[in-house]
């Protein structure tokens, strides 16, 4: 994939996860910003590993009903 659609890909993800403090997950993430499901998970992967997203909790999905992470940009609380 170019680099520039990657990093922009990953910039909507941030933006996106700033309006939600308290969390989104993958899916709810997708759906909000029209990238799919399975970018959306490889772009969060990487967005974690450099510690710009973290899981605030895990609950059931209201979309799916079943248990997923809930994702933020805030760093966790200790």
């Amino acid at each position: 994939m170019d680099p520039i659609t990657l990093k922009r890909q990953q910039r909507i993800i941030l933006a996106f996860l700033r309006d939600y403090p308290a969390g989104q997950t993958r899916l709810q993430i997708a759906r909000g910003v029209g990238i799919e499901r399975a970018t959306i998970c490889r772009r969060v992967a990487e967005l974690r590993d450099k510690n710009l997203v973290f899981v605030h909790h895990k609950a059931l999905d209201p979309l799916t009903n079943t248990r997923a992470e809930f994702l933020t940009t805030n760093t966790p609380q200790i």
